[in-house]
């Protein structure tokens, strides 16, 4: 398969800055396999000169990577590597201004765009195409506008269509705040619904059942709760996709998950009094999952 996006970077000068830009627009943006950036797309073993020149011929859209140090990098004997025939980014460069696909140059934590007096013949073109900055303090911000200005070079939408139950339950991948509002929000949506039909079939006024849950009868309360568990699987599956979004693990899912068991435990042993601050400390902890910009941990690894 053919990537249609190609990365083009350095990896002495930019190779943090690509890896983190990487992380962010797959999966969320693009499939991985869509994003072609050498260490992640050629396979062990493989002819690295070969398979460069295979994904360029066959993407869409090329990233140029361009650092602080990008046009002054040099060789060994002083040259800049710009400048030497047999310099690989040199030749993705050229090898894309001539298919004539879309090259958005992206400039790394306040490098300029380099003039056409600075560059090679070759590359000269390379300065003429619009470029977009990308800065540690804006990375969220900026890489999102650059995702969005590669999707609709593929003709594709910043926002395709969402799929619910794969929000719901599936643990693959990492997601943004607005979906997992949205997640959350439908979540809380079913559950309310699903409630409601049971407090109909149990013949429990609605506002009996949702304000007067302790004054129902054992029997009716257990129901209920048995009827909420179903809950932690989405809660858990949106808090740990949010969580990996964050740049943490299981660290920070052990505190999310074990506050909401802890919170059914109690309610199931009738201590209502307890499992409501469980509640509340649940509710605290999905609202600052909801409130935190992502890959916030990725930009110290």
């Amino acid at each position: 398969m053919t990537s249609p996006v190609f990365i083009s970077y350095r990896r002495s000068e930019s190779q943090h800055a690509t890896g983190r830009l990487f992380s962010r627009m797959a999966p969320r943006y693009l499939a991985e396999a869509e994003i072609f950036m050498d260490v992640e797309a050629i396979a062990a073993g493989a002819d690295f000169t070969a398979a460069l020149d295979r994904s360029l011929k066959g993407c869409k859209v090329c990233l140029v990577m361009i650092g602080p140090r990008w046009l002054t990098e040099t060789n060994a004997d002083g040259s800049r590597r710009i400048d030497n025939p047999n310099d690989f980014v040199r030749q993705e460069v050229i090898a894309a201004l001539a298919r004539n696909i879309t090259v958005i140059p992206v400039l790394i934590d306040n490098a300029r765009m380099p003039t056409p007096g600075e560059l090679p013949e070759p590359l000269k073109p390379l300065a003429a195409r619009n470029a977009l900055a990308i800065n540690h303090e804006r990375f969220d911000e900026d890489a999102d506008a650059l995702a969005a200005k590669v999707l609709g070079a593929l003709g594709r939408s910043i926002d395709p269509e969402l799929d619910l139950l794969r929000l719901l339950f599936s643990f693959k991948g990492t997601i943004p705040r607005s979906q997992f509002w949205i997640g959350l929000l439908t979540m809380y949506g079913v559950q309310i619904a699903l409630l409601a039909a049971l407090f109909a079939a149990l013949g429990v006024p609605l506002a009996q059942g949702f304000f007067g849950f302790q004054s129902l009868p054992s029997q009716q309360k257990l129901l209920i709760q048995i009827a909420n568990i179903w809950a932690l699987w989405p809660t858990a599956a949106l808090s740990w996709k949010r969580i990996r979004d964050l740049g943490h693990g299981l660290d920070l899912m052990i505190v999310v998950f074990g506050a909401a068991s802890i919170q059914i435990a109690l309610e199931l042993a009738g201590r209502a009094n307890e499992a409501m601050v469980a509640g509340w400390i649940c509710l605290g902890l999905l609202l600052v999952l909801g409130t935190l910009k992502g890959t916030r941990y990725l930009a110290h690894q």
